[in-house]
């Protein structure tokens, strides 16, 4: 799995649980939680790569992948008494991702998913603690359980709402086919 951040990629090897995992919504949403926090975790340390290493893993991962799209299951003719061989799934990529902003005069939080905007109100603490970088993704942590939690329902907003709560959020979200869901 790759993860971003600010000018930064991490390559994260999952394990057979989580490559099962990850092809649902919720799964890949844990995922992307646990490499968060992973990322902040200022006791590790992370060994870096060069961009001929990181080249070769993904020429070979998409080698691997293209020769057993080739290579599935080619018969010439019957055979009755012929074992067939099982073969490995193709595992498909999944994408998914959520950009996070921060209006700081409006104390809101913004976490865009294709389609969908989130708007979240910042109260109290939670105003100064997403000054830092652990306070910000500890925000973005709880903001994908919230929106992952199948029990709430959110109202959506107007294009006049976004825009009276934060100029900055509207023109984000205030495009054709976007739904804004207020969360709190």
């Amino acid at each position: 799995m790759l993860a971003s951040q600010r000018h930064k990629c991490f390559i994260y090897t999952m394990n057979g649980q989580e490559s099962t995992e990850v092809h649902t919504p919720h799964g890949l949403h844990e995922l992307e939680k646990s490499i968060i926090t992973i990322i902040d975790d200022t006791s590790r340390t992370f060994s870096t790569m060069s961009h001929d290493a990181v080249m070769a893993a993904i020429f070979c991962c998409y080698n691997y992948d293209h020769y057993h799209k080739q290579h599935a299951h080619h018969h010439t003719g019957t055979h009755p008494t012929h074992a067939h061989r099982t073969h490995p799934t193709v595992e498909h990529p999944v994408f998914d991702s959520f950009v996070f902003r921060y209006d700081p005069n409006m104390h809101l939080m913004l976490a865009s998913q294709r389609h969908k905007c989130f708007i979240y109100t910042m109260n109290g603490q939670k105003s100064t603690e997403v000054h830092t970088p652990h306070g910000l993704h500890e925000h973005e942590k709880s903001i994908i359980t919230i929106i992952d939690d199948t029990s709430r329902t959110f109202s959506t907003m107007s294009h006049d709402a976004v825009m009276a709560a934060s100029k900055t959020f509207a023109h984000q979200c205030n495009k054709n086919g976007t739904t804004t869901f207020k969360l709190n």
